[in-house]
């Protein structure tokens, strides 16, 4: 039988008239990284859509996406990015950058790290809107949370990651 979803969990994923967003999930087994990701950012490899799910306002679907990634953990993280600020990085990187460069990786306020030959993004904290733990029925807000939240590292990336392909 399918769980009702919290109103409040619902209200959590609603942003302002007028703006367009778009909104990820990410599951952790962990409540303490839940926490880290909302002080730090979220922190990933390669392609911030390997573990990240895009998605809607819509409870039947929500509750879809956490039977799927159940076995990820019971929290699920909230990642709300105004679709403005992702035009104006599309447009820095035709500008500046590499076309090949994914616009979520320049969402920073750090440079990739390089690992193993790879790099190790972090999504900036500022689009973290907090975490929802599905079984407890609790969420936790990111005071921080600013879907518009632009950078000058944002820039900085883009010739980063141009100059280290």
């Amino acid at each position: 039988m399918q769980k009702e979803l919290n109103p409040l969990f619902l209200d959590m994923l609603k942003m302002p008239e007028g703006k367009r967003y778009i909104r990820f999930l990410h599951h952790t087994s962990k409540e303490n990284i839940a926490q880290i990701i909302i002080k730090q950012g979220f922190k990933y490899y390669d392609s911030f859509y390997k573990t990240t799910d895009e998605i809607i306002i819509d409870p039947v679907y929500l509750n879809y996406w956490f039977q799927l990634r159940r076995p990820y953990g019971k929290y699920a993280v909230v990642i709300i990015i105004a679709e403005e600020i992702i035009d104006r990085v599309n447009e820095l990187i035709k500008k500046y950058g590499n076309k090949l460069t994914d616009n979520f990786n320049v969402l920073s306020e750090c440079f990739p790290t390089e690992l193993d030959d790879d790099y190790q993004f972090t999504l900036s904290s500022h689009f973290i809107r907090g975490y929802y733990n599905i079984e407890e029925d609790e969420i936790v807000f990111n005071p921080n949370f600013d879907a518009h939240f632009f950078s000058h590292h944002f820039l900085e990336n883009i010739e980063f990651l141009k100059n280290n392909p």
